[in-house]
């Protein structure tokens, strides 16, 4: 995947987002980072480079000229083109035992207990 470039760090404005290539949230997609303010630039040094960047309501943090190979701007959903489904084992279950013909009733308990009770007959 692309990383961001020296270019491309300093034409970014307030609110661009960007992809961390190393750290995933629980559901396996990239962090978002989102820039937080102006792209800090020296006049003596070209090459350095300071940019505020927030992720969630509280992780701030900023992005250097030697951290920019750990950010990309390409959009997760948009390099893989194919959505994940997450399927629990009871679902897959369910979904073999619909194929094989077998019709299903849930029941739910009235004492509150949050799991249900799936029956199988033909």
């Amino acid at each position: 995947m692309k990383t961001l470039t020296l270019e491309q760090a300093k034409k970014l404005k307030h609110g661009n987002v960007l992809y961390h290539l190393h750290n995933k949230n629980s559901d396996g997609t990239p962090q978002r980072w989102r820039v937080n303010g102006k792209v800090q630039t020296w006049k003596k040094d070209a090459s350095m480079i300071k940019i505020p960047i927030k992720n969630g309501l509280r992780n701030c943090d900023y992005l250097t000229e030697d951290t920019l190979h750990l950010v990309t701007l390409i959009n997760f959903e948009e390099y893989h083109n194919t959505p994940f489904a997450f399927i629990s084992d009871a679902e897959k279950f369910q979904q073999k035992k619909r194929k094989e013909g077998y019709h299903t009733r849930k029941e739910i308990h009235s004492s509150g207990d949050p799991y249900s009770v799936i029956f199988y007959w033909k």
